[in-house]
């Protein structure tokens, strides 16, 4: 009896270290026909965007030809902290050229970010990429899809 209980006990355990959280799932981005996807473990959260961006004739070489296209999907990740339903995480945006921090509140069904600060990257100073000007990015309100 002792055994099973045990055994449980561990089951139960491992559940809760993988269980999602309350504002786990994937957020619509209405800006960009995007997606960011939100995941927790305790009180930190990964948040990944994913997007398509238009390409004006940008074309790659494959082993198959060359492929001419008119967009291009893209990803983002930031990473940080989440006290009750506000986190601040960190990531970089355009192409690793700015080093953002991302407040993001949540409620049910919906997260409503904002850009709270955007430095340049050593790649944004090497392009003089203007960084400080995606904090004049309006607030997102993001839909949870799932």
């Amino acid at each position: 009896m002792i055994k099973k209980i045990a055994a449980l006990a561990v089951l139960l355990a491992a559940g809760a270290a993988h269980a999602a959280g309350p504002y786990d799932g994937i957020y619509f981005n209405p800006a960009t026909n995007g997606y960011f996807s939100v995941h927790t473990n305790g009180n930190v959260m990964i948040a990944v965007g994913l997007s398509a961006v238009p390409a004006n004739s940008l074309q790659f070489t494959t082993a198959l030809g060359v492929v001419r296209v008119n967009s291009v999907a893209t990803w983002e990740v930031a990473t940080g902290n989440i006290s009750g339903s506000n986190a601040i995480l960190l990531g970089t945006n355009l192409y690793g050229a700015c080093d953002i921090t991302y407040d993001i509140d949540f409620a049910p069904g919906v997260a409503t970010a904002r850009i709270a600060g955007s430095i340049q990257s050593a790649l944004g100073r090497q392009n003089g990429i203007n960084c400080a000007a995606l904090t004049a990015t309006p607030v997102l309100t993001l839909p949870k899809a799932f």
